[in-house]
Parts: C-alpha cells; sequence; structure tokens
C-alpha cells in the first residue's frame, strides 16, 4: 500500500478481538464495517457501541456503525458513556446486557471503558465484591489503565450503606 493511500481515510482495523469477559459477553475496541461482518460470521448477535458521538478515533460513527449492524441482522444499541461513566449508565447497560441475544459484543472507541463497565455489571450479576472483582480480572490479564475508571469500577461495586 502507498503512502498516499494510508494517508487516506481512516486506519481501518485488521481484524476483530473479542475479550471474552463472561457467557456471552465479549468486550473490544470499535468496529469498522469488516469487523461487523466478522462478528456476524462468528455467529454474534448483539452489539452494544458505548462511544460518544465524534470521539477521537473512531472508524464509523455511531449510526454508521448501527447501520452496518442492522445489514448483517444484528442487534445494535447504543449507550454513550463519558470517560467516567454514571450510575445511570452502569444500571441501563447492566439491563441492557440481561435483555439482549447473546453473544454479545460490547465496546468503546479503546475498549477500555468497554472492558470497565462490562467487568462491573459482570460483577454484580456474580455478586462480587470489589476485591473479588480485581482478583478476577487480574487472574485474566484484564489492565485497566485509566484511573477515572479504576475509580467507577471501585464506586460502583462498593457496598451500599
Amino acid at each position: 500500500m502507498r503512502l498516499l493511500d494510508r494517508l487516506r481515510g481512516k486506519p481501518r482495523r485488521d481484524s476483530v478481538r473479542p475479550l471474552g469477559i463472561d457467557t456471552g459477553l465479549f468486550v473490544g475496541v470499535q468496529l469498522d464495517k469488516t469487523g461487523v461482518e466478522e462478528l456476524w460470521r462468528a455467529g454474534f448477535r448483539s452489539i452494544v457501541n458505548l462511544a460518544l458521538e465524534g470521539e477521537p478515533g473512531q472508524c464509523l460513527s455511531p449510526n454508521v456503525e448501527a447501520s452496518w449492524a442492522h445489514t448483517f441482522e444484528l442487534y445494535h444499541t447504543r449507550l454513550s458513556v463519558g470517560s467516567f461513566p454514571r450510575r445511570e449508565e452502569f444500571e441501563r447497560l447492566c439491563q441492557l446486557l440481561d435483555d439482549l441475544p447473546q453473544p454479545i459484543y460490547l465496546h468503546s472507541t479503546g475498549g477500555e471503558r468497554a472492558l470497565a463497565m462490562g467487568l462491573a455489571c459482570v460483577s454484580r450479576r456474580r455478586g462480587w465484591s470489589r476485591q473479588q472483582a480485581l482478583r478476577e480480572s487480574e487472574s485474566r490479564a484484564i489492565v485497566l489503565r485509566s484511573a477515572s475508571l479504576k475509580r467507577f469500577l471501585l464506586e460502583v461495586l462498593a457496598p451500599s450503606a
């Protein structure tokens, strides 16, 4: 590929690499059209996009991604979440993950927001404490680099007073 060809348009992802974090729930980075098709070919039934419209680094806008998902008869849901998820966004995601057909691909632009929120929903579903959730993530080599996402995970899994 020539240099000018690489500079035109947005970068294409080579392939989708979903990380399984629970039965029927996978997380990863944002998709391009080929990624949506790969998920369909792999038997996925639903896609949940946590990205905000116009985030830097997006391959597709969330609306275009939804169109491609519907082309392949995949359920597509959008839940725009910022860099520090709010409790109501977390509650809505947990409900969505319970309602959507599996397997589900949950993603954000870089994948870390999806990982933190997905892990929080799995932890709640399984009744894990904060310590158990952190141990589980470490045992699977899941690393949250963002301090705000680590804080979100700890806050949302804190015992109710």
